[in-house]
C-alpha cells in the first residue's frame, strides 16, 4: 500500500468583513482552494491587525497564514508562537493549529500535539476529529487502528465536513481501511466538492480518467 500524507485545511470563522471579493465568514476551504493571492494577502492583513489587539481567533488565523505561506512568507516559528498564544486563550482553532505545527514540524512533541487535537475535538471542531482519525489510520505515533480512524473520520463527515468527505473518497479509491470501491469514492469526492472543498475535484478527475 502506498503511504500518503494528507494535509487538511483549517476552517476559522471570523467577524463579517468584506475583503476584495472574499467574505471572511466564508470557509477556509473556499479561501485556500479558490482564493487568489490578493485574497490571501487581505486575509493576512486582517489577521495581523486583529492579532495586535489580542484577538484569539485572529492569532489562530495569522498562524495559519504564516504556517502555509498564504499572503506572506512562511514562518513556522512565528506561527507556532501565535498558535500557542491562541490556544492559551482557550481558542479551539488555536489548539488545532498549535497541535498541527507540533505534530508535523516538531516530531518530538507529538504527544503534546495530540493532546491539543483532543482538546479542540472536545470543543466541537470537526477538523480536529479528522486529524486524530488520520493519525490512527496512518499509524504515525499512535498505534495504527484503521477501524478507530475511520470511525472518527466518519464522525466528522456526519457533520458535513468537506475534508472528511475527501478522506473517505481516498479511502475507497485506494483501499485504505476499506475495500476499493470506485463508486463509493466518487460519491464522497462529489460530496466534498459540493461542500466547497474543491481539491476533491482532482479525485473525481482521476476516477473519470481511470
Amino acid at each position: 500500500m502506498v503511504n500518503r500524507i494528507i494535509i487538511f485545511i483549517i476552517i476559522i470563522p471570523l467577524p463579517s468583513i468584506k475583503m476584495t471579493n472574499f467574505n471572511i465568514e466564508d470557509s477556509w476551504s473556499k479561501l485556500f482552494t479558490n482564493g487568489t493571492q490578493p485574497v490571501h494577502q487581505a486575509a493576512f492583513e486582517f489577521a495581523s491587525n486583529g492579532a495586535q489587539s489580542g484577538c484569539d481567533n485572529c492569532k489562530a488565523l495569522l498562524a495559519v497564514c504564516l504556517y502555509y505561506g498564504c499572503g506572506c512568507p512562511k514562518n513556522v516559528d512565528e506561527a507556532l508562537i501565535l498558535a500557542k498564544e491562541s490556544a492559551d486563550q482557550g481558542n479551539k482553532y488555536g489548539h488545532l493549529i498549535y497541535g498541527r505545527i507540533l505534530y508535523w514540524k516538531y516530531g518530538e512533541s507529538r504527544a503534546t500535539a495530540i493532546q491539543h487535537y483532543i482538546i479542540s475535538a472536545k470543543m466541537g471542531l470537526n477538523e480536529a476529529l479528522l486529524s486524530i482519525g488520520s493519525i490512527y489510520m496512518g499509524g504515525i505515533y499512535l498505534p495504527m487502528d484503521k477501524k478507530r480512524g475511520l470511525e472518527l473520520v466518519m464522525k466528522a463527515a456526519d457533520q458535513k465536513h468537506g475534508p472528511a468527505y475527501d478522506q473517505l473518497g481516498k479511502c475507497y479509491e485506494f483501499g485504505d481501511g476499506v475495500p476499493v470501491n470506485k463508486s463509493e469514492a466518487r460519491k464522497w469526492y462529489q460530496l466534498a466538492v459540493e461542500a466547497g472543498f474543491t481539491f476533491s475535484q482532482k479525485g473525481l478527475d482521476r476516477l473519470r480518467d481511470s
